[in-house]
């Protein structure tokens, strides 16, 4: 799980469900490589977000003795647009050598990166309709103790080019 701003909220999540994911499946799973910068504001991101993110800090941690990972799974596909320009100076090919699979299916990303990326999306609809239901009881009874919990929803593969290497069913 590669992610270069572990202070954001949304990318640190995404790695608790990634760790979630390798427990349930009986997998010791890496490190969360992530650089000593700190992007701890919103801000930040949106500045960072001008340019894909130089993701050579990260990445340099995860070749030991000269070995790398099948796969990555990178907290967005604008940071995957890093990843691949890294790679591409390794001289290792995305999709052959070593799969890269980014999250919440940008297709403006996806589609022009050589090999297309394979990404996560998850509902963002379903979360937005969720979240107004919840809204609008609180407006209409504001008086009662309404309870909040946590809503969980499955985020869907766009398996394209970057993982054609791994058979989809293992996913």
């Amino acid at each position: 799980f590669v992610n270069k701003y572990p202070n954001y909220p949304d990318f640190s999540e995404r790695y608790s469900g990634y760790f979630e994911a390798m427990h349930k499946l009986g997998l010791q799973p890496e490190p969360n490589i992530s650089t000593t910068e700190s992007a701890s504001s919103i801000q930040a991101i949106k500045v960072a977000q001008q340019r894909p993110p130089d993701m050579s800090s990260i990445l340099d941690q995860l070749c030991v003795d000269g070995t790398w990972p099948d796969a990555l799974i990178v907290a967005n596909d604008w940071q995957a647009i890093g990843t691949y320009r890294y790679l591409e100076e390794k001289k290792l090919r995305v999709g052959v050598d070593i799969a890269v699979i980014g999250f919440e299916n940008d297709v403006s990303i996806c589609e022009s990166l050589k090999p297309r990326l394979s990404s996560l999306q998850y509902p963002s609809r379903k979360l937005g309709a969720m979240a107004a239901k919840m809204l609008l009881r609180i407006i209409e009874e504001p008086q009662s103790d309404v309870s909040y919990s946590l809503a969980l929803c499955k985020t869907e593969l766009f398996n394209r080019d970057s993982c054609s290497f791994i058979d989809s069913k293992e996913l």
